[in-house]
């Protein structure tokens, strides 16, 4: 398992460096899935932390969970449009996935993600 989340990373890296192509939404889709990697390892903390840089990446922010309210409020009229349809579904995704899977006994955390 380490091996396959060690060629993530350096996938993510790649991306992240390229200098002629960048893609977000890749970007994201590899933190997501780094994640998941983690979350089937039984490690829940780099899980999330995995998971939030996807977040981050979507609404271009640090430490998206601690802000993703008023990032929703501010930008609920118009999200899909600046955000992108794919990136919204995933931001619900893993919102859902931090919130159920890795803050399922941390109550300020889960409340957070809800």
């Amino acid at each position: 398992m380490k091996d396959i989340i060690n060629k993530y990373d350096l996938i993510y890296q790649q991306l992240k460096n390229s200098k002629t192509s960048k893609d977000p939404l890749a970007e994201i889709q590899n933190r997501n899935e780094v994640g998941n990697l983690w979350y089937a390892a039984g490690q829940l903390p780099k899980a999330q932390e995995h998971w939030n840089d996807s977040l981050a990446t979507i609404f271009k922010t640090v430490n998206p969970l601690e802000h993703h309210h008023e990032i929703l409020t501010s930008q609920a009229p118009y999200l899909v449009q600046q955000v992108g349809n794919k990136e919204t579904l995933l931001a619900i995704c893993l919102l859902y996935k931090i919130s159920n899977f890795t803050a399922a006994h941390q109550l300020h955390t889960q409340r957070a993600a809800t």
